[in-house]
């Protein structure tokens, strides 16, 4: 939590009151990075049993675990390149004012996909110890249940963000010009970005289990497809291509890549899975339909009137997705229905 202040709020302050240079901007973040790692190492070197100036590491200890790292490294480097491409080319297509709309796109799409870190640094090594100790069923329901709970709340953001793409952009920024380019570029990659958080969920199955090699396989090949399908589709249509593209390239993913590691790691989870995503994606649309009265109604030319109305639009939405969940309905009907003593 220090380092995070101090990365950003004291990155903050340093534009605000003393450079507004990037060069002392990165400098800045540079002098975090080694502070960082600095106190890293420090709380390492003391959690050593009998620590010394020249220890080393244990190569019989490292080896068994290399092919895992490499492995991990290196679909973190496809990542990189499956997720960063389409700035990298766009950047040298579009003017620079269209390029700051697609970054404020960028910004929305990356902030949906980050919004599950909370939970994932708490459930990974949760699965883990479960597969450890033998306990695959407990694994397999925690699994489920995060799932759905990730789902729950990013189908329903996504489709809201994805709905009312336009007033959205402008409520934010108060720039019309901003908010027309894009609306039709945010509603695409905010649904495709759903997608992709949801779909990791596929990865940290395979983490939990220590086997990695249907995910190196699936980087591999997302790469060879996804590359020249975004190299086409932003050199013939710009970036609306790119959003359409990320969309399509998500959605046929999810489609296919769920059911082989399911049945490879855990073939009985596979129709709860299927029905939670049926039933949490048809009950965000009918909210955002039933809400879509509620939204035009409370927003107007005022930004704090949008986002009051797209806040209200939200949580009727995610109520009904919420709702639709029986064992949930319940509790709650359980809860409010004992007699007071």
């Amino acid at each position: 939590m220090i380092v995070a202040t101090l990365r950003y709020f004291g990155g903050l302050l340093l534009v605000v009151k003393y450079s507004q240079d990037p060069t002392d901007f990165f400098i800045f973040q540079v002098l975090v990075g080694v502070v960082e790692t600095l106190m890293f190492a420090v709380r390492a070197y003391q959690q050593m049993p009998t620590p010394h100036w020249l220890t080393g590491f244990n190569w019989q200890m490292v080896k068994p675990i290399i092919p895992f790292a490499a492995s991990m490294s290196g679909t973190s480097i496809l990542w990189i390149v499956l997720t960063q491409m389409d700035k990298v080319l766009l950047s040298e297509l579009l003017p620079l004012d269209e390029y700051g709309y697609f970054s404020l796109v960028a910004l929305i799409t990356t902030g949906i996909m980050m919004l599950t870190n909370p939970l994932i640094q708490t459930l990974l090594p949760r699965m883990t110890v479960l597969i450890a100790e033998g306990r695959r069923d407990d694994m397999h329901g925690l699994f489920l249940a995060a799932h759905r709970f990730v789902c729950t709340f990013l189908f329903p953001l996504a489709g809201l963000i994805a709905l009312h793409a336009e007033p959205m952009i402008y409520a934010w920024t108060g720039d019309h010009a901003a908010a027309h380019w894009s609306r039709s570029i945010l509603l695409w990659y905010a649904l495709g970005s759903a997608i992709m958080a949801v779909s990791a969920f596929q990865f940290y199955l395979q983490y939990a289990y220590g086997q990695m090699r249907l995910h190196v396989w699936y980087s591999v090949i997302s790469a060879v497809i996804t590359v020249p399908v975004m190299f086409l589709a932003i050199r013939f249509y710009g970036a609306f291509g790119a959003a359409m593209a990320w969309f399509i390239l998500r959605l046929v993913s999810f489609a296919i890549w769920p059911a082989i590691v399911h049945q490879r790691l855990a073939p009985g989870i596979h129709g709860q899975w299927l029905r939670d995503i049926g039933r949490i994606s048809l009950m965000t649309a009918a909210g955002l339909a039933i809400s879509e009265p509620v939204f035009r109604f409370i927003a107007n030319d005022n930004r704090l009137n949008i986002f009051l109305g797209l806040a209200i639009s939200g949580l009727i939405t995610l109520l009904l997705v919420a709702a639709s969940y029986k064992p949930l309905v319940l509790k709650i009907y359980v809860l409010f229905s004992k007699p007071s003593t």
